[in-house]
């Protein structure tokens, strides 16, 4: 009987063990589906990448990557750039001897983007800059990572957040270029890392203001931060110099976008609108005697409305001799067709505006219509045709980069045609330009220099310790972080002759 009971217990002690086993596996099973789901999850939001620095958002991916997380990341532009990138990382980890440059701009395209595919040259000219870096023996190299905030820059927090951390370990961030455009959103990314101590060299920002001074938006001053193009007032004393050699044009509308498409200030918009009324730049008395202006939205698609209807108001009792256009090149192409469509066409009619006008096509049909006289007039930040010129003495500069530009790298070949919006140019300049503080921070024999003594080398380019860049010789102004030329761009006209 004893027997009986104790076979029945082991039966039952059996049983329980191998539920309990059974029950183990089974909740074993169900956590690994889970640590797979949730790996799954966070690779998705990784941009379906293991790189915790990538968000994926929808529609795009932002974040910060060196080209060894996909060449395909942020669309298919950027490709070529980033298989480029990716390469010349590979070479420079391998080397032990590096520090960290990051491009932080809106690298991808979107419904509120105001870069178009310009983002790509950008790209394109600072990994020249980065790959001529680190030719011979040169110490530290230069690895370049890429940071997008987005099409809209929205994500700018947690791009900056990332680039913050990457000062120490196996990073060594020792800069920052790009910067994104003159937007609120890149001048809280820029006082943000001025609170981090990490330098900036801005490249395509030109809001007067938007340098070490802070003054953009009246704001506390953003030590830190340098810039290598001329901004916004520069570009158009040059214009006014050249309007005084047409004493025929004496009216001018001033038609402004102030906001973004975000809602947010356009500190750009802003700076154009505020040099166009400066004494400073001689275009004030041209708005007085016009005595229009409008302001243009361009939240939910109102652009093309408010303009069809601002060019109607300008065939009036008063027909201005010229437009000064305070507005995003984006919108650009669409007031010139307006313009074009407008009752008292055929009185030839001139558009000032900034530097980012550059993007146009010239052979665009509102610029080529001889019933209708439309001409834009602006100043590049690096025009191809006047660098490469010979009456250019920093012509032999330009074309060194071009001809590098032109290379297979990567196996890749970069588009020589994308040189023509300047954007390259700029960006390689500031690369160069952070490369070279790096480089005067170094404490011998071969010790990597921290943000701190790479910021200070910024403001020492001055007198004789100048940036040749492939946009020309400049300084920077020790005050204020604005580039200061050696010689200034001339004034580009697109479409129509000059007036009669």
């Amino acid at each position: 009987m004893l027997g009986a009971v104790a076979l029945v217990g082991s039966i039952v002690v059996g049983g329980i063990r191998g539920y309990a086993h059974e029950a183990a596996k089974d909740a074993a099973k169900k956590a690994a589906e889970r640590a797979a789901q949730e790996l799954a999850k966070q690779r998705t939001s990784q941009c379906d990448t293991d790189n915790p620095a990538l968000h994926g958002i929808p529609g795009t991916c932002t974040g910060v990557t060196d080209g060894s997380d996909g060449h395909g990341l942020f669309g298919g532009g950027l490709q070529p750039a980033l298989t480029a990138i990716d390469a010349e990382n590979q070479a420079v980890k391998k080397s032990g001897d590096y520090v960290t440059v990051a491009l932080m701009a809106p690298l991808t395209q979107g419904d509120h983007s105001l870069t178009g595919d310009r983002a790509v040259h950008q790209v394109e000219g600072a990994f020249i800059a980065q790959h001529r870096a680190n030719q011979g023996g040169t110490y530290p190299k230069i690895r370049l990572v890429l940071a997008n905030m987005g099409s809209d820059e929205t994500n700018w927090a947690t791009v900056v957040d990332r680039l913050t951390k990457m000062t120490g370990g196996s990073d060594r961030l020792v800069a920052v270029t790009g910067m994104g455009l003159s937007q609120k959103e890149s001048i809280d990314a820029a006082r943000s890392l001025s609170a981090a101590s990490i330098p900036m060299v801005g490249d395509l920002i030109t809001a007067d203001g938007f340098d070490t001074t802070g003054g953009i938006d009246g704001g506390a001053e953003i030590k830190g931060l340098v810039r290598v193009a001329p901004n916004t007032s520069a570009q158009l004393q040059t214009i006014g110099q050249d309007l005084r050699k047409r004493p025929e044009l004496k009216t001018a509308a001033l038609v402004s976008a102030p906001m973004t498409p975000n809602g947010t200030p356009d500190y750009y918009t802003k700076s154009l609108e505020a040099a166009f009324q400066s004494e400073a730049t001689g275009l004030l008395p041209y708005v007085k005697a016009g005595g229009i202006s409008f302001d243009f939205e361009v939240m939910d698609g109102a652009a093309k409305t408010s303009l069809d209807t601002i060019s109607k108001n300008l065939c009036g009792k008063v027909t201005p001799d010229l437009v000064f256009y305070a507005g995003r090149a984006t919108y650009l192409p669409m007031f010139l067709d307006k313009l074009r469509e407008r009752q008292c066409r055929t009185t030839p009619i001139t558009v000032v505006t900034g530097s980012d006008a550059a993007t146009l096509d010239g052979k665009m049909p509102a610029l080529n219509d001889p019933d209708a006289p439309i001409s834009v007039l602006y100043v590049p930040l690096a025009d191809p045709a006047q660098l490469a010129d010979a009456t250019n003495p920093d012509h032999g500069l330009f074309r060194a980069f071009a001809d590098e530009f032109g290379r297979v790298h990567g196996g890749q070949q970069f588009d020589t045609g994308h040189l023509a919006s300047g954007w390259a140019v700029m960006a390689h300049d500031a690369v160069l330009t952070a490369g070279l503080a790096v480089r005067h921070a170094i404490d011998p024999p071969r010790t990597p220099p921290g943000v701190r003594a790479v910021r200070a080398q910024l403001y020492l380019f001055d007198v004789t310790n100048v940036v040749e860049g492939a946009g020309g010789v400049f300084r920077i102004d020790p005050k204020t972080g604005n580039r200061k030329s050696t010689h200034d761009p001339q004034v580009v006209r697109l479409g129509a002759p000059p007036h009669p």
